[in-house]
C-alpha cells in the first residue's frame, strides 16, 4: 500500500529537543561539492551487499537516494541509503548487525516516522536512514530523485544552488539538500528542508481537488537566496495520478492546453518562498498567466520575467 497524498504533503517541523542522540560521528562528513563520480553506483552496490549480508530478510528494501543516485549531478561525496525494515521499533533486529558491518548508530527520532539514522565511513562516507514500511519519506525521496534524473536543466540549477551554498556556508546540507543529513547543530537527519517543503506545499491545493475537477498537477518551486536568481524560475508541473507513485509521477508530463488554461494552479497565484539564509528575508514571487504566457513578478520591483513561452495544443510543460 502506497502512502496517501495527505501523508506525502504533511509538513514536519524540526524540534531538536525530540532528538535522541545515541552517539556522535567519529569525524564529519565532507561539506564540499564535487563532480559526478561514475563509481558512486558501484559504491552503493558494495554497501547494499554489506547490508543484505548483515540483515538478510529483515531488510525489506535498500535504495540509493540523494544526489549521488542521480547521474550527472554534482554532489557531496556521501552515499545516502534508505533502508526499510518490517518493524523499525525492533532495534534488536538490525542495530547490532549493522554496527557489526561498520555502521554507527547516531540518532533516534521516534516522533518522525520512527526514523533511525546511521553513518558509515568505508568505502566512503555514508548516511543510512532506517524506516518502517509505507513511510511517506521514502516515497518523497524517490519522487524528488526521479524528477531530477529526468530534467537536465533542473539538475544543473539544483547543482548550482548546492555549489553556491557550499561556497557561502559550510552548513549547506541544511539549505539545499533534502537527503544529506547533518547530525550536528540544528539540522535534522534527512530533514524535510526548505526545498522539499516548498515542493509539497505548492502541490497541496491542487492534490486536494477531486480528479474529476482538474488534472492531478504537482507544482514545485525551488526556493533560493536572492543571489541564486537563475534558480528562481525552476518551476515544474507534473500530472500525478491518485496513487502518487514515483513511477507514475515520473511518466506523465503532458496535459492538454485546455486543462492548463482552466486549472487554478495556472491562474494568478502568489508563492512565498521558504526560509533563506540571508538578511533580506523572504522574497515574494507572483506567478501570472496572461495571454498564454507565464511570468514571474517580483513584488518589490514589479519587474516581470518570462517563465515560458505560449503553450499551444499539447505540449510538455515541464520547466
Amino acid at each position: 500500500m502506497e502512502p496517501s497524498v495527505e501523508a506525502l504533503l504533511k509538513d514536519s517541523d524540526f524540534d531538536p529537543s525530540l532528538l535522541e542522540r545515541v552517539s556522535v560521528r567519529r569525524y564529519k562528513a565532507p561539506l564540499v561539492i564535487v563532480a559526478p563520480d561514475p563509481s558512486w553506483p558501484q559504491t552503493f552496490d558494495i554497501l547494499q551487499a554489506r547490508i543484505k549480508s548483515a540483515l538478510g530478510s529483515t531488510a525489506v528494501s535498500i535504495t540509493h537516494v540523494g544526489s549521488t543516485s542521480i547521474p550527472g549531478l554534482r554532489a557531496k561525496p556521501v552515499i545516502d541509503i534508505d533502508l526499510v525494515v518490517e518493524d523499525v521499533t525492533d532495534e534488536a533486529s538490525y542495530v547490532g548487525p549493522l554496527e557489526a558491518v561498520g555502521f554507527q548508530f547516531l540518532v533516534r527520532e521516534r516522533h518522525w516516522h520512527e526514523h533511525r539514522f546511521f553513518c558509515g565511513y568505508e568505502p566512503i562516507s555514508t548516511n543510512l536512514h532506517v524506516w518502517g514500511p509505507r513511510c511517506p519519506e521514502t516515497a518523497r525521496h524517490a519522487i524528488f530523485a526521479d524528477w531530477l534524473r529526468r530534467n537536465e536543466a533542473d539538475r544543473e540549477l539544483y547543482a548550482r544552488a548546492k555549489s553556491e551554498a557550499a561556497a557561502e556556508c559550510q552548513k549547506c546540507n541544511s539549505i539545499t539538500d533534502p537527503f544529506l543529513a547533518a547530525d550536528d547543530d540544528a539540522a535534522r537527519t534527512t530533514a524535510m528542508n526548505t526545498m522539499l517543503r516548498s515542493i509539497t506545499s505548492l502541490a497541496r491545493p491542487v492534490l486536494a481537488k477531486p480528479l474529476s475537477q482538474s488534472p492531478r498537477t504537482f507544482t514545485t518551486l525551488v526556493p533560493l537566496r536572492p543571489s541564486l536568481t537563475p534558480l528562481t524560475a525552476a518551476i515544474r508541473r507534473t500530472a500525478l495520478p491518485m496513487s502518487f507513485t514515483p513511477s507514475a509521477a515520473g511518466g506523465a508530463d503532458v496535459v492538454p492546453a485546455s486543462a492548463i488554461s482552466a486549472h487554478p494552479a495556472f491562474c494568478d497565484m502568489q508563492i512565498r518562498c521558504g526560509p533563506r539564509n540571508t538578511m533580506n528575508g523572504h522574497t515574494r514571487l507572483i506567478q501570472k498567466r496572461r495571454h498564454g504566457f507565464l511570468y514571474r513578478m517580483r513584488s518589490r520591483t514589479g519587474r516581470k520575467i518570462l517563465l515560458r513561452r505560449r503553450i499551444k495544443g499539447r505540449k510538455n510543460i515541464a520547466a
